[in-house]
């Protein structure tokens, strides 16, 4: 019964410290739109995956000319962000360095 306990301790001990881990590689990136058009949706991935995920700004949009500061708890080495705008347009940039905390998108 005790190496169960000691077991289960040790479980959650470690459970704890990846929670912490997490928590502490959060960061937060600025991001300033200067495209020309309100954007709706922003998603963030690891670079080179192609699966975006879920849409950053939820129920908000980025007005042209504003900024926005999204919290990210995925700890990136690099990562890609594509952004769609008030017409549907998608935009993709890719390879931002995982330490990187402001963006402006601009359309060319």
């Amino acid at each position: 019964m005790k190496a169960v306990k000691r077991f289960s301790v040790l479980v959650l001990l470690a459970a704890m410290l990846f929670v912490f881990s997490v928590v502490a590689e959060a960061s937060t990136i600025s991001i300033t739109n200067q495209t020309g058009y309100d954007i709706h949706y922003i998603f963030l991935t690891d670079s080179g995956v192609g699966n975006w995920g879920e849409d950053l700004l939820g129920e908000h949009y980025l007005p042209n000319g504003a900024t926005i500061q999204l919290q990210v708890t995925s700890p990136f080495q690099s990562f890609d962000l594509k952004s769609i705008d008030e017409d549907g347009d998608a935009f993709e940039w890719y390879g931002f360095a995982g330490n990187t905390t402001q963006i402006t998108l601009v359309y060319e």
